[in-house]
This record gives C-alpha cells, sequence and structure tokens, in this order.
C-alpha cells in the first residue's frame, strides 16, 4: 500500500521516456517487484484502470534491448500466471486480452527467434 500510495504507477511514463538501458531496467524492475505476487489489488489497477497489459504490449515492441524485454515478459508471466485470481468475474482476462485484444503473440515469437 505504501508503493501504490507513493506513486508506483507514477513508474510507468517513465519507462517508455528513459534512454539509458540500466535506467530503464531498474525502473521497470521496481514497478514489476510492486505489481508481482500477491499485489491483486495493484494488478487490477495497472490492467484496467492504467492501461497495464497495452503499456507492456507498447514496451516490448519498441524495446531493442534484450535485458528489458526479459523484465517486461517476466511480468507478463506473472500476469498470466495469476490470471485466475486477478478478476474474480473473469478468471481468464489476462489471458483473452494478450490473446486477442493486445495480441503480443507475434512480437513475442519474434523476440524467441531473435535470442536463438
Amino acid at each position: 500500500k505504501y508503493a501504490h500510495h507513493c506513486g508506483a504507477f507514477g513508474l510507468m511514463p517513465t519507462i517508455l521516456a528513459e534512454k539509458e538501458t540500466a535506467n530503464k531496467r531498474a525502473v521497470l524492475g521496481a514497478l514489476s517487484s510492486f505489481l508481482r505476487g500477491g499485489n491483486f489489488e495493484g494488478k487490477r489497477e495497472f490492467i484496467k484502470v492504467r492501461g497495464g497489459l497495452e503499456f507492456l504490449a507498447v514496451l516490448i515492441e519498441n524495446e531493442t534491448q534484450e535485458s528489458v524485454n526479459k523484465k517486461a515478459i517476466l511480468l507478463i508471466y506473472d500476469l498470466l500466471l495469476n490470471d485466475d485470481g486477478i478478476f474474480e468475474e473473469d478468471k481468464e482476462y489476462v489471458r483473452h486480452a494478450f490473446g486477442k485484444d493486445v495480441n503480443i503473440v507475434p512480437r513475442l515469437l519474434s523476440l524467441i527467434q531473435e535470442s536463438s
């Protein structure tokens, strides 16, 4: 709650604007630490209020640094892993959104191909 009160979501525009890879990685890591695990209230706000799924899609679509993409993908993985508990009324919200509305699958496949 303290991180939320202090503006953890204010890190989102900072991540997109930051030019230095190390800084971008650090700020994304801080946002990811805030959201990962059992912070379902934070996940709900990130997704519904802050456009978090779209934010992550834009980030991995435009990011060229593998280390930043890895951090973004770990956050995507956490959201997918915890999907059943994020929205009681739609237990597959994140899976459906990433599969249909915010289709990140082609970009994820290209990242896999680029890394091999």
